[in-house]
């Protein structure tokens, strides 16, 4: 983010409404303060942006239970049953954040530093080698199209706790999830592989349907805590590609001399020219 930190700025991100508040005068000083003592002003706009996205995913959940309960009450008693409300989430959301936070931290700069000096990432801003992993439900628009909203509910909850356990099985990051995927990234290639392959295996077993993935390597800008570049859309695409219970990586995914028993050559939209990829299964 290239602009000045400003109460207007926050305002045309839909983060306040009211560039006067405390609250707004509170993150100025937070974020002056950082600045000087040495965080980089696009560090820390990137910082901001990642609060921004996570406190409106935090903000939605809640809007859902808050809807919930206030909408059979009278129009009248609402605004004033919306306050008693947030008092009940607001130190919810601290003491979950503040027990998380420190620790998740701490273990995404331990495993970072843990790795070769040639692949440490650089700074948020700078593009650093990396491997991606696209781990999808097969016809999961089909699955949806007949299934009840708790069968959906569900669906959403196996892919998450699935994801995440593998990922923290493998030690690596789960980046996104999709609802019906999840991306998973690592800067160590062998490590990506196991876990997209017990990813893949793991989401067989617990929905009704079987996943596929899609690997790549190479280039990865990270921003704001999200991922973008080349590998990130090659993965999508390769993951388009698979057949159920398979994944294709492209070459530079899997390790020099690793046993790659099958390879296969396929057309990934958007790519120009045919790809070669590694055929692996689910472990």
């Amino acid at each position: 983010m290239r602009e000045d930190l400003t109460p207007e700025l926050l305002v045309r991100m839909g983060l306040v409404d009211d560039p006067g508040s405390p609250e707004v005068t509170l993150v100025l000083e937070a974020f002056a303060q950082a600045q000087a003592a040495g965080i980089d002003p696009d560090v820390a706009g990137a910082l901001l942006q990642a609060y921004g996205r996570a406190v409106g995913r935090i903000a939605n959940a809640e809007a859902d239970l808050a809807v919930h309960r206030l909408e059979r009450l009278p129009p009248e008693e609402r605004e004033a049953q919306t306050e008693l409300l947030l008092d009940e989430l607001l130190p919810l959301a601290t003491t979950v954040f503040d027990a998380f936070h420190r620790f998740q931290v701490r273990r995404l700069v331990q495993r970072r530093l843990r790795l070769p000096a040639d692949v440490v990432e650089g700074p948020d801003h700078d593009a650093t080698p990396a491997s991606v992993a696209f781990v999808d439900l097969c016809d999961s628009t089909g699955f949806m199209r007949d299934a009840s909203v708790g069968q959906i509910r569900a669906l959403a909850d196996e892919v998450y706790l699935a994801g995440q356990e593998v990922a923290v099985r493998h030690d690596v990051l789960a980046a996104k999830f999709l609802g019906d995927g999840v991306l998973l990234v690592s800067r160590e290639r062998e490590a990506l592989v196991d876990a997209t392959r017990a990813a893949v295996a793991e989401l067989g077993r617990r929905t009704p349907m079987s996943a596929s993935a899609g690997m790549a390597h190479g280039p990865v800008l990270r921003r704001a805590g999200d991922y973008y570049g080349m590998p990130v859309n090659l993965a999508a695409r390769l993951a388009e590609l698979a057949p159920p219970e398979t994944v294709y990586a492209d070459a530079g995914a899997v390790l020099p001399g690793a046993p790659v028993t099958m390879w296969a050559t396929v057309a990934p939209r958007g790519v120009r020219e045919d790809l070669r990829v590694a055929v692996l299964r689910p472990s």
